[in-house]
């Protein structure tokens, strides 16, 4: 892996833990939702550390170029985090059908009983 790609690589994995940090201590994200970010770090932080590693990958995938690779790597992060989303979107959105429901119930008994 070229020295520029690492240096690169390592200053925007250090700006997205920056924003990490920031935005879980001002608690405008939760933990749980950071954590695929921070393993992503790691593992972005890994790669920058051990590059034959990642290049051993690289040519093991039969693919040519090491920027490619952590492309696909980010590309398949980016599907995960989407589709983690989609699950959470999902869950809350039966929750909010079955509060609505709740809500509609105790305000239909609440006009009977007057």
């Amino acid at each position: 892996m070229p020295v520029l790609l690492r240096i690169e690589l390592g200053l925007v994995v250090f700006l997205i833990l920056f924003l990490l940090i920031k935005t879980i201590n001002k608690n405008i994200l939760k933990l749980n939702y950071a954590l695929i970010w921070l393993f992503f770090c790691i593992a972005m932080i890994v790669a920058i550390i051990f590059p034959t590693f990642v290049d051993k990958i690289t040519i093991f995938l039969d693919i040519k170029y090491t920027s490619n690779f952590l492309f696909l790597v980010g590309f398949i992060m980016l599907f995960l985090i989407t589709f983690n989303l989609t699950l959470i979107v999902s869950r809350q959105s039966v929750q909010i059908k079955t509060l609505i429901q709740n809500r509609a119930i105790d305000n239909f008994d609440d006009k009977r009983k007057n």
